[in-house]
């Protein structure tokens, strides 16, 4: 996540779960296909916390307390946003123009560009941040 949330200081973070099985449910063939493509309903699906689960020790209640008491939107909004991963201008095009559109778009060829685009620019934006990461981690 190239560490977007630091705050001029060091933080280390581990975790610890417990995974209860209180009941389970077989599902068809049919509803496996839909979960296997991330399609299930979410409203559907729950995390209960059991009677009979030990009280949590007192570092583990500090944690998930800071991390909720974590300015989510205030991360996000102080974060400059990198201006390569923003849509581009729109531009006007002739009739020409948009010929060649809806060929590329047929055969596909404008999809294949895009892609590549995508991924030059996806590389170009890591390769960066975990430069300025590195730099900043020598500095400490």
């Amino acid at each position: 996540m190239f560490r977007f949330n630091r705050v001029d200081q060091r933080f280390f973070v581990s975790t610890y779960g417990e995974v209860y099985v209180l009941d389970k449910e077989y599902i068809t063939v049919k509803e496996a296909k839909k979960w296997e493509n991330r399609k299930f309903d979410l409203d559907k699906i729950d995390i209960y916390e059991p009677m009979e689960a030990p009280e949590l020790q007192p570092s583990i209640q500090e944690l998930v307390e800071r991390v909720n008491n974590v300015n989510k939107e205030g991360v996000r909004l102080e974060t400059a946003p990198d201006h390569r991963l923003i849509g581009r201008e729109v531009v006007k095009r002739n009739f020409g123009h948009r010929v060649l559109q809806l060929l590329k778009t047929a055969t596909g060829i404008g999809s294949v560009r895009a892609k590549r685009s995508w991924n030059r620019q996806w590389h170009e934006f890591t390769r960066k941040n975990m430069d300025e990461n590195h730099h900043d981690d020598v500095k400490e």
